[in-house]
């Protein structure tokens, strides 16, 4: 099989990698890279196709199908940074593997190799980057922009953060001198009301969601070194690749409590903890506990269904008053760590409460692809999976739920509204969000078949649908 990234590489150093690989065989739907994960090999394929997945959203978006021939994991590999998508195989496949370590021995010992290497290198990377945003000498970036458009964007870009790199460098700079300094965090304050402002301004003015995610991508790139400093923003960049959100940030968020690395660290994580997004995350699931609780049957068990349990909180807020009359709790998602997590994360066991972590594809169950029926429930909650679910798939889950319910049952539903921060968070913090007003999420569930909603929370973007059967099933 003739390998396309050895076509610029001398047959002497072609022939050179090619005794020194090892060959990897992976099954359908195996993890070649893992988002989140470095990147300790070159890999090329040498049969089958793989696929890459950006697995934030649920189900994940298709960026790129890598054939036979191609390079993967090539431009993590040489910047050291994390894998930015999952690549899993399309079929059964092989690939051919070299370690960082003998690459790099190789390069170091012969010039001749690290110029081949180099340029195969450059024109695969090349060539997929144009494969994946056009050809922008042709003006292929969103309907005939040439490349001095995208250049002038990227300059665009660099300039609006440059102006928070001013006020976030001078700020570190005093925090290292006194970490008591007023002026400092009034700097820090600075960059992130030039965020929510001029570049959100900014950002809303450009004329397609594909332009905003490219610069929103390259303004994020700029800020990292400082964003990766707070907390909130090392696991909004740094998230572990859950197809729901990340449970550690979540925690984290819910939890509300700064912290961060240094001083600067912490008081950037203040400010991005306050950001009207996360305050709507905390205030929904302090309603979602409310209203749960006031389901609870006070003088017999309760039934209780948790699909996609996030960090948790909701569950734990629940339990405790559950236990006085007793009952059982079925907690479901599809990522097996996260339920670990959660378990781990309980405070205790009632013994009058029957719990189970139940392992089961959410996201093939929205897609219809596989059913799953248990014991019908009091009440069900979806705790923040339609922040991630486009309507289609959203409408599908709801539809399973309210069959699960027991005649006279309670679906709980969260979700979040527009907000200012929406383009700051979707864009520069890398956490890109569905979101729908309080009346479109109950429009939502009421189109559902035999299912009446209506908004219980008092927030305006943190938003609580409760939804009964119209009819008894």
């Amino acid at each position: 099989m003739r390998l396309r990234f050895f076509d610029d590489i001398q047959p002497v150093h072609r022939d050179l990698l090619a005794a020194s690989a090892q060959t990897r065989p992976l099954p359908t739907g195996g993890i070649l890279l893992q988002r989140g994960q470095r990147v300790e090999h070159l890999f090329v394929v040498e049969t089958g196709t793989f696929e890459v997945v950006d697995s934030r959203t649920n189900p994940g978006t298709v960026l790129e199908v890598i054939a036979p021939g191609a390079l993967a994991g090539g431009l993590p590999f040489l910047d050291g940074a994390p894998s930015h998508a999952d690549v899993r195989a399309l079929e059964p496949s092989t690939v051919r593997a070299w370690t960082h370590d003998h690459i790099h021995g190789l390069v170091e010992r012969d010039a001749a190799f690290a110029a081949d290497f180099h340029r195969a290198v450059a024109r695969t990377l090349g060539h997929r980057y144009r494969a994946l945003h056009g050809t922008l000498a042709s003006g292929a970036l969103s309907g005939g922009r040439s490349a001095a458009t995208h250049q002038d964007l990227g300059r665009q870009a660099r300039d609006h953060a440059a102006e928070v790199l001013y006020a976030w460098v001078e700020a570190d700079e005093r925090l290292r001198v006194d970490g008591t300094s007023s002026r400092a965090r009034a700097l820090i304050q600075i960059g992130m009301d030039h965020i929510l402002g001029d570049i959100t301004r900014w950002l809303t003015g450009l004329p397609d969601l594909q332009q905003r995610a490219t610069a929103g991508a390259m303004i994020s790139r700029e800020l990292r070194p400082h964003l990766v400093r707070s907390t909130t923003g090392e696991r909004t960049l740094d998230a572990l690749g859950q197809a729901a959100g990340d449970p550690r940030l979540l925690a984290h968020v819910i939890r509300g409590e700064a912290s961060g690395k240094g001083t600067f660290g912490h008081a950037l994580d203040s400010l991005l903890l306050a950001l009207p997004t996360f305050e709507a995350i905390r205030t929904r699931a302090s309603q979602l506990v409310e209203t749960g609780r006031s389901l609870l049957h006070p003088d017999r068990p309760s039934d209780l269904l948790v699909v996609h349990p996030n960090c948790g909180a909701v569950l734990v807020g629940l339990l405790m008053p559950m236990s006085i009359a007793g009952g059982s709790i079925r907690v479901m998602d599809g990522n097996q760590s996260v339920l670990g997590m959660v378990d781990a994360g309980l405070p205790r066991r009632p013994s009058r409460i029957q719990l189970t972590f139940e392992h089961a594809d959410v996201a093939a169950l929205a897609l219809g692809r596989i059913d799953r029926s248990f014991e019908a429930h009091d009440t069900i909650v979806l705790d923040g999976i339609l922040d991630h679910l486009p309507d289609r798939l959203a409408v599908s889950l709801i539809t399973w739920c309210a069959r699960q319910l027991v005649p006279g049952g309670t679906l709980l539903c969260s979700g979040l509204a527009p907000a200012p921060d929406a383009l700051a968070t979707d864009h520069i913090f890398g956490w890109p969000l569905v979101r729908r007003s309080p009346i479109a999420l109950a429009g939502l569930v009421a189109t559902v078949s035999g299912l009446r909603a209506e908004v219980v929370s008092q927030d305006a973007i943190g938003v609580v649908v409760r939804a009964t059967p119209t009819v008894s099933r």
